[in-house]
C-alpha cells in the first residue's frame, strides 16, 4: 500500500462509505511528487462514482491539503 492509500483510507473513509459528504486530509509536501501520478489516477477512478479530489491549499513548506468530496 503507498503513503497515498494509506492517507486516502485513513482519512476518507466514511466518504468513500458514503458515510459522509465530504472529508479533509494533509500530505506532507515531501510525499506530493511520488504522489501526483496516483492522485491523477484515484482522481479519475473515483470521479467515474461521483467522488472527487479537490487540492485546497499549501501550509507554508510543510503540507498540502486535500478534500475529498461526494457530488450529488
Amino acid at each position: 500500500m503507498s503513503d497515498f492509500e494509506a492517507e486516502l483510507i485513513h482519512h476518507a473513509a466514511p466518504t468513500l462509505l458514503g458515510r459522509k459528504q465530504s472529508n479533509l486530509f494533509s500530505l506532507p509536501l515531501s510525499l506530493l511528487p511520488k504522489c501526483r501520478e496516483e492522485i491523477a489516477l484515484y482522481g479519475k477512478k473515483l470521479a467515474e462514482k461521483g467522488i472527487c479530489i479537490v487540492y485546497l491549499y499549501s501550509f507554508k513548506t510543510v503540507y498540502s491539503s486535500w478534500s475529498i468530496v461526494k457530488m450529488p
